[in-house]
């Protein structure tokens, strides 16, 4: 009996330590099928403007797979803030469309959209006036 309690014993310790698979998400594609898409935010001045154009850092933009999600603003596929030189990159994308919000503290809430054959690096403006 107590051969058994022990057997038991470590049968159970064993398999409550043992690690459970955790599921990574990984892309459904092939890697040369994925799609990179670049979005720069650009702030341009009326021509009498004393200011000159110039890259907007610090303005947060996501990427949806819906007008619906984006106009809801939920559920979105993927989120940057430009950089220094205005410009937010999204890599490995899956889908073919994406519906674009760039949303700026001050200027406010511009839209977008953008095809993404596979395999492709996508170039996207936005511009705040």
């Amino acid at each position: 009996m107590r051969t058994l309690l022990l057997v038991l014993s470590v049968f159970f310790l064993y398999s409550c330590s043992k690690e459970i698979p955790v599921e990574t998400p990984s892309n459904t594609g092939n890697q040369s099928d994925l799609r990179t898409v670049k979005v720069t935010v650009i702030h341009i001045y009326k021509l009498d403007s004393p200011r000159k154009d110039s890259l907007l850092p610090g303005v947060e933009v996501k990427l949806f797979l819906s007008k619906q999600d984006r106009k809801a603003n939920t559920g979105w596929d993927g989120i940057q803030t430009t950089d220094r030189n205005g410009v937010a990159t999204f890599l490995a994308r899956d889908d073919d469309y994406y519906y674009v919000r760039a949303s700026h503290p001050v200027l406010g809430v511009r839209e977008a959209e953008v095809k993404t054959p596979p395999g492709t690096v996508n170039f996207l403006e936005i511009r705040y006036y």
